[in-house]
């Protein structure tokens, strides 16, 4: 479980899948170590974030994607937060 999910697996899984997918796409290999060590157990979600290497990495991209979401159209945010939060209800367990 990553220690900022507390316990909501739907949650867990959501930034597991997250943190794989940055993982997957950075190059920087001092930060794909980090990742796995977290995705592992071995290190903190919450120490890791802090870490100089978690802010060169995801810094630029952060940035990137905030002026991606300014561009949404109001109406397909809308759209996507439905979908989130359908999709996170679907993944609770009852």
């Amino acid at each position: 479980m990553i220690d900022v999910a507390r316990g909501d697996a739907a949650t867990n899984r959501m930034l597991r899948e997250t943190l794989g997918f940055l993982r997957d796409q950075s190059e920087d290999e001092e930060f794909r170590r980090m990742v796995d060590d977290v995705l592992a157990g071995r290190a903190g979600l919450r120490d890791a974030i802090t870490s100089p290497v978690f802010a060169r990495v995801l810094d630029p991209l952060v940035r990137q994607g905030v002026e991606q979401y300014e561009a949404i159209p109001e109406e397909e945010k809308q759209r996507l937060v439905a979908e989130a939060e359908a999709r996170l209800q679907r993944d609770q367990p009852e």
